[in-house]
Parts: structure tokens; sequence; C-alpha cells
């Protein structure tokens, strides 16, 4: 029985790396690099284009019996990019979406083996980012496409349990501590910086 239960994780072990093992092989990953970098470029121009047409674009959405392929949409990416980005923006993460494709497009280059940037700290900064810029753009500037829905639920939610006031505050010494922590900044380096203003 022992040797049966042995023998079934090893054959799980082998089947699991045979189903990874094309994503190895140079060409494949290519293959797959190429297509993520080339999606997250058209996932930027689609949001890009959303933001600047956000208004015709979401009356058609909004209309009955709207598809991708039959509409009006003056997304430069069409039907799919009008749709993509309704959801990323409008009803997610406002502008802060466009951390999303810019993310995999890292990827993308990673997998490529073009090394740019440090993926961990673009993936950490892209995540903090999709949270605290839809609420600081809600709070602060009172932007409704830009916030996205993300960050007007959590900012409406943050008054109603800490006021307008503990919000503010909050949001201020979140972003205080990334700018500290991120740029390594202490008093020395905050006093030079003014007195270079």
């Amino acid at each position: 029985m022992k040797l049966n239960k042995s023998q079934n994780k090893h054959s799980k072990k082998v089947s699991f790396k045979k189903i990874l093992s094309p994503l190895w092989d140079s060409t494949n990953k290519k293959i797959f690099g190429t297509i993520i970098s080339l999606f997250s470029v058209l996932m930027i121009i689609a949001f890009i284009s959303y933001l600047l047409e956000w208004k015709t674009d979401d009356s058609i959405l909004s209309e009955e019996g709207y598809t991708i392929f039959n509409n009006d949409t003056k997304n430069q990416i069409g039907g799919l990019g009008a749709q993509l980005s309704h959801r990323f923006i409008k009803l997610w993460f406002g502008i802060a979406a466009l951390f999303i494709p810019f993310t995999t497009f890292v990827i993308g280059l990673r997998i490529l083996e073009i090394k740019i940037l440090i993926i961990n700290k673009i993936i950490l900064h892209s995540i903090l980012a999709l949270i605290l810029v839809p609420i600081s753009v809600h709070h602060f500037l009172g932007g409704m496409i830009t916030a996205g829905g993300l960050g007007i639920f959590v900012d409406e939610l943050l008054i109603q349990a800490i006021g307008k006031l503990g919000t503010s505050l909050i949001l201020i010494a979140i972003i205080a501590l990334y700018f500290i922590i991120t740029f390594n900044l202490n008093a020395e380096k905050v006093k030079y910086l003014i007195s270079k203003l």
C-alpha cells in the first residue's frame, strides 16, 4: 500500500513537469514572451484611448445588444479594447489600471530574457498603486472615471467608518510611508530636498 502511494506521488510530479516542460523550451518562451508583450502594448493603447474617448465609448457600451463585433466605439483597439478598458478603468481600478499592462509588459520582456527592471519590485509597486491610486484620486481629486469603482467604493467606505479627515490622514500617512520606505528617506534627505526647492 505504501509503495502504491509513493509511486502515485512520483507519477503526479512527473506529469506536472511534463505539463510545464513546453514552457521551458526556448522557442516557446520566445513565442509566449512576444504574445504577452504585444498584448500588453495593445492594452496600454486601449486604456489610453478609453481615457481620451470614454464618454463616447461609455454610452455605446451601455446600449442594449452591444457586442464587441457590432459597435461604433472610438477605441483604437476596437470593441474588445473598449470593453476591456471599460472593465479595468471604469468598473475596477481607474487610471491605475495602466500599471497592469505595464507590469505584464515587463514580465513579457523578462520571459524574452530582456532585463530592464527588477520584476519583484515592479509587481509590488503595481499592486500598491492599484490599491492606493484609485482611492487617493477619488478622495483628493474627486475623480470618478479616473478613480474607478474600487476607488469610489473604498473611499466612501473609509469616509463612513472614520470620516473625511480620518481618511485624508490615513491616506497621507500611507503615501508618506511608501515614499520613505521606497526611497529610503530620512530627515537629512528631506531637508536637502526642501532646500533645493
